[in-house]
């Protein structure tokens, strides 16, 4: 474990020193001033209908994979249980499915001119994104644990449902491989569709700037995780940076490999050294 703990404070360590590298590159010059208003603003992209449709569609899909998969088994919401595990395959299912409806609805809408970056630039762009939001996030999240414990004494910050079924899993092994996916795949797939791809592309059609529109995308990323009071700032920045990634580089897989390999870090670290998460 101590081998782990020092292979996650030094990638931290590494993302501290891309956070102040950045800085002083955006300082010189005032390039920080420039940062969202050099932002393009392109025409096309997906509108309300598509909006609405997008949301009822997911809706729907999770239900009715969760209904499918719970059947009369009344302990479904007990993280860890056996028909918890059933719902999240049903969930699992139902997010796939919208994927890739989320998908086909933004091929068929794209916006004009947006070529996406090479690969090679794609994913050096995600490593250092997601070494950049590490640290970031790590301060965002221990200050909102903090106010929580502060507001609510004796009470301690809730922790996410997957992260307290990895070690109660009533499937074992099988139950954390399948928590894992869904984690590190299955949501920042539908995530990023929805949130980088519809919302952002809705907001960038109606809002005059792109960096309000990223702004009030990622806000609204921050938001759903409400469950987790202490969460929401740093995930809200988190979206934020990724709509950035977005509208800078003018693709979505960027993006999804980002949140992909934050979500693998997490899940890692909730396994290995479950104390570093509030994980037990």
């Amino acid at each position: 474990m101590d081998v782990v703990q020092a292979a996650d404070i030094a990638i931290t360590s590494a993302g501290v020193l891309v956070v102040l590298g950045t800085a002083v590159r955006l300082g010189r010059g005032g390039r920080w001033r420039r940062l969202l208003r050099e932002l393009p603003m392109r025409p096309g992209g997906p509108g309300w209908a598509e909006l609405l449709a997008g949301l009822v569609l997911c809706v729907l899909l999770q239900n009715v994979g969760v209904l499918a998969a719970v059947g009369s088994a009344s302990d479904w919401q007990q993280p860890g249980s056996a028909a918890w595990h059933a719902a999240q395959a049903g969930l699992q299912a139902g997010n796939l499915l919208a994927a890739g409806a989320l998908g086909v609805l933004l091929a068929r809408r794209p916006f004009a001119g947006e070529s996406g970056p090479a690969l090679r630039t794609g994913v050096t762009v995600a490593v250092l994104g997601v070494l950049a939001l590490l640290p970031m996030l790590t301060v965002l999240y221990e200050g909102g644990r903090l106010l929580y414990e502060q507001l609510r004494p004796g009470q301690a910050a809730p922790l996410h449902a997957m992260l307290q079924a990895l070690h109660t899993s009533a499937w074992g092994a099988a139950g954390r491989w399948q928590i894992a996916v869904g984690a590190v795949v299955v949501a920042p797939l539908l995530e990023e569709l929805l949130f980088r791809g519809v919302l952002l592309g809705v907001l960038r059609r109606h809002v005059r700037s792109a960096g309000t529109a990223i702004v009030l995308a990622g806000v609204a990323f921050g938001l759903i995780h409400v469950a987790q009071p202490q969460d929401v700032a740093p995930l809200a920045v988190m979206g934020i940076v990724l709509g950035y990634v977005r509208v800078r580089w003018g693709a979505l897989w960027p993006c999804v490999l980002i949140h992909m390999l934050f979500n693998a870090r997490t899940i890692t670290v909730a396994l290995l050294v479950p104390e570093a998460v509030g994980a037990r």
